[in-house]
C-alpha cells in the first residue's frame, strides 16, 4: 500500500466511524415517533403566541430545561457536589449558572439594564455562578436538590 493510499483509507475510516458515532449517539435523544406526536416539548420551532424567532427560542429553552430536569432527578447532595478534578465544575453549581445565565439575559433583554449595571444585591446572589470557577467550587456546595430546581423556577 502507498503512503497516499494509507491516508485516504484512514480518512474514510474516520468518515464511517464518525458517522456511525453520530448516529448512535443521537438515538438516546431521539424521540420515539409516538412521544413527539403527544408531547409538544419536543418540537423545536415557532410556537403559538409567539414570534418566530421568540417562539423558537421559548421552545429551545423549555427542550432544554426538560433535559437538564430529566437529567439531574434524583441526584444526592454528594450528585449534585461530586468534582471530577481541581478544574471542574459541580452538578450543582453548573444548574445554579443556568439560573444565574437566565437571570442576567432576563434582566438585559427584557428589563433594559445595561449589562453589569445591576444592583450589588444581584451581584452577590449571582456574580459567583455565572462565572464559575473556583469562587464556585467554594460556593455552591451542601445544597440538595430541591433548592437547586427551585432556583431554576425562581430565575425563569
Amino acid at each position: 500500500m502507498l503512503p497516499h493510499e494509507s491516508i485516504s483509507s484512514r480518512r474514510n475510516f474516520l468518515k464511517i466511524g464518525a458517522a456511525i458515532a453520530a448516529g448512535v449517539s443521537g438515538l438516546s435523544l431521539a424521540p420515539q415517533p409516538s412521544l413527539a406526536q403527544e408531547d409538544p416539548a419536543w418540537l423545536i420551532g415557532p410556537q403559538k403566541g409567539y414570534t418566530p424567532e421568540i417562539g423558537t427560542l421559548v421552545s429551545m429553552m423549555a427542550f432544554t430545561r426538560m433535559q437538564v430536569l430529566a437529567n439531574v432527578k434524583g441526584l444526592s447532595q454528594q450528585d449534585l457536589d461530586f468534582l471530577l478534578d481541581a478544574k471542574a465544575n459541580t452538578i450543582g453549581a453548573l444548574l445554579m449558572h443556568l439560573a444565574a445565565t437566565e437571570t442576567y439575559y432576563g434582566m438585559n433583554s427584557f428589563g433594559g439594564i445595561k449589562w453589569d449595571s445591576w444592583s450589588d444585591e444581584v451581584k452577590k446572589k449571582w456574580d459567583i455562578p455565572m462565572n464559575l470557577d473556583e469562587p464556585a467550587r467554594k460556593a455552591i456546595k451542601g445544597n440538595n436538590l430541591d433548592y437547586y430546581l427551585n432556583t431554576l423556577h425562581e430565575s425563569r
